[in-house]
């Protein structure tokens, strides 16, 4: 059958969970909402559907959709491609690839996302004492989960700073200001979830990067959609004596 394809164009990422292509009838079957308008580009076909409405672009069920929606055009569905999906069920601890300076941020890389159709990473940080994770940033695409495993874990979340302990975990939607770091002498451990997935590649692109990686310049850091604010990582820095490694 014929269906609409939109996509959401306030935040430059797509309308249906993880960042794939929306797809969904116009006859406002899924009872999903969308917090704004729906523009059309195109007139509908008219005996195609009755006319799109705001409670029609996702046949995900429960899912609450936020942004500006425009009406791309009608095309058929594709087929579900295969996805590879890893076939362990058991990750000894200290299994996956690390990667990083010891005297920096190291990151072990636990499930990557080529391994479940691009939905979802989760990637290990120990963080050395004194060092910081990142400069402030922000991505476009992916909401960050950190779940502490030891130690403790400072966090910049907009204007907010918080100290996370053991079992604690820092929310980090897709959008905000963010950076993270160990003010103390002793390492710290968290579980970083990420979905949809895809960002940990940057992350393997910055830990095999000789010399210092350079976040405000470097052009492979533009395919991932983040936005780094070094002006506002140096009072960090200073305040808390802290290095990239």
């Amino acid at each position: 059958s014929w269906k609409w394809l939109v996509t959401m164009i306030d935040s430059g990422s797509t309308v249906k969970k993880h960042g794939e292509w929306a797809w969904g009838s116009a006859c406002c079957r899924s009872g999903v909402t969308v917090r704004h308008s729906v523009m059309r580009s195109q007139p509908a076909r008219a005996a195609s559907c009755r006319r799109p409405s705001t409670r029609c672009v996702d046949d995900t069920a429960g899912a609450t959709i936020a942004g500006t929606i425009t009406f791309v055009g009608w095309a058929r569905k594709p087929r579900i491609a295969t996805i590879t999906v890893m076939t362990t069920r058991l990750i000894r601890a200290g299994e996956g690839a690390i990667l990083g300076p010891p005297s920096g941020v190291r990151d072990r890389f636990v499930i990557d996302s080529r391994d479940w159709g691009g939905r979802f990473a989760l990637v290990e940080h120990l963080l050395a004492p004194r060092s910081i994770a990142a400069p402030m940033h922000r991505h476009s695409r992916e909401d960050e989960f950190s779940i502490i495993l030891e130690g403790r874990v400072w966090a910049r979340l907009g204007d907010q700073e918080v100290v996370a302990e053991v079992g604690d975990v820092v929310v980090k939607p897709r959008g905000e200001w963010h950076t993270f770091w160990n003010a103390a002498d002793e390492p710290a451990r968290l579980l970083e979830l990420i979905t949809p997935g895809g960002l940990e590649e940057l992350f393997r692109t910055i830990d095999h990067t000789d010399g210092d990686f350079d976040f405000a310049t470097d052009p492979r850091i533009l395919p991932y959609g983040c936005e780094v604010d070094m002006a506002a990582t140096g009072p960090i820095i200073s305040q808390h004596g802290l290095t990239f490694g």
